[in-house]
């Protein structure tokens, strides 16, 4: 994960699953993709998360939520106009 990315500012870490955008379930890769598709740049989006804890003997599941905004669309070097 990218140390500048929205995700690692998020806390969000290797390992981490997703389950859910915005409250609705996400089942697969082509459900993600359709839900991040949807999505406007720069809007805020809430993903839920769960995460694995080993704590002794015990692994512990939690679940939790980071709130994200999309990235904002950005001009390559080719569409911006020189001068």
């Amino acid at each position: 994960m990218e140390l500048s990315s929205p995700a690692y500012n998020a806390g969000i870490e290797k390992g981490d699953i997703l389950v859910a955008v915005d409250n609705s379930i996400v089942k697969n890769k082509e459900e993600l993709g359709y839900k991040l598709e949807t999505l406007e740049p720069g809007q805020l989006v809430t993903l839920t998360l769960s995460r694995a804890r080993e704590r002794g003997w015990i692994i512990e599941v939690v679940q939790y939520e980071r709130t994200l905004r999309t990235r904002s669309p950005h001009k390559s070097k080719s569409d911006r106009i020189k001068l």
